[in-house]
């Protein structure tokens, strides 16, 4: 800085400290300061004079952000910093959710206010900041996934030797999809099921699930009827060719998306008990039929139903219903 630029600098730093005693110090004092010493130092001053010496203090000692100082003029750093502390107290507080949700919106308030920074090292040193808060979001997030997953791994599955259990199974899984059961007819299924296991039950649930596809497949006949979301004039579905108005056609003539599959009913598990043996129950076959099914994922019907059975599993761990004892219902 020439000698000229600093005599001006001091002339100011002078006006400043007639008015303001807290300011009335020499010159060399002043430029010696840390960014965080001079804070101390205005922090009951007016808001205009506060501007005016961290403007002055940043033309004499610019550096002074490596020392934790100038980047707190950037107002968007300081809420940054802010928003970074609250995050972790409510880290500390296992308020997992509000922590994270404060660290996304603290390291974002930070990457703003850096293009603001005027030399390399102050933005180096919210580079630094950023990084390493961002770390331990990431650590955070980690170690929540894995406790999430120890959970569900340990959770109770239900007991399907009971009645009562094998009816809620089915109860719930059904209850995410279109099906026509009666409440007789879901209490049929959970005493036809005696025996099974609960991945035999599953088996069953996907199987029956698939049966509308299957029939289908089978079909020679389509015939048009409403579409109930009203984004079309009309979907196909399967029928008896002596039905009036049934179109001969196959399924992969139906354009894609126009299919509607008749609703899982009754007789679609009664085909599955009946088809299940113990040779071959449970086997692999079982599956292959499914992977079978699925590679005519071209139609979105098609795909739409594996995508749905995939989470059968998921809605048993998500329901503690099922292996809450007193949320069973009495035979």
């Amino acid at each position: 800085m020439s000698t000229q630029g600093s005599k001006d600098l001091e002339v100011e730093l002078e006006r400043l400290g007639r008015s303001h005693p807290e300011l009335e110090m020499p010159w060399s004092e002043f430029s010696r300061l840390t960014w965080d010493e001079v804070e101390t130092l205005i922090k009951k001053l007016p808001d205009e004079v506060k501007k005016q010496t961290r403007q002055l203090h940043d033309k004499v000692n610019p550096d002074a952000a490596t020392k934790g100082g100038s980047t707190m003029e950037i107002p968007s750093i300081r809420k940054g910093g802010e928003i970074l502390k609250q995050a972790l107290s409510a880290e500390l507080k296992n308020d997992v959710k509000q922590a994270l949700a404060l660290y996304k919106e603290g390291l974002q308030a930070l990457m703003l206010g850096i293009k603001d920074l005027k030399t390399p090292k102050s933005k180096q040193a919210v580079r630094d900041l950023i990084n390493k808060y961002m770390l331990r979001a990431e650590q955070l997030m980690e170690k929540t996934k894995a406790e999430k997953k120890a959970q569900k791994s340990q959770a109770k599955l239900p007991d399907v030797s009971d009645w009562n259990a094998r009816l809620h199974i089915f109860k719930t899984v059904l209850t995410s999809y279109e099906h026509s059961l009666s409440e007789k007819e879901l209490q049929e299924l959970a005493e036809r099921s005696e025996g099974q296991s609960l991945a035999h039950i599953l088996i069953t649930l996907r199987e029956a699930m698939h049966q509308p596809l299957r029939n289908a497949l089978l079909a020679t006949h389509f015939l048009k009827v409403n579409d109930p979301s009203g984004q079309l004039p009309y979907l196909w579905q399967a029928c008896q060719g002596t039905d009036k108005e049934a179109v001969c056609m196959n399924l992969l003539e139906v354009p894609a998306g126009q299919w509607k599959p008749e609703q899982v009913n009754y007789k679609h598990f009664d085909l599955v008990f009946r088809k299940q043996t113990d040779r071959d129950f449970g086997s692999s076959s079982s599956y292959n039929s499914v992977r079978n099914l699925d590679a005519l994922a071209g139609i979105n019907s098609v795909r739409n139903i594996s995508r749905a059975t995939s989470h059968i599993t998921e809605i048993i761990h998500d329901s503690p219903e099922l292996s809450d004892p007193n949320a069973k219902e009495a035979k």
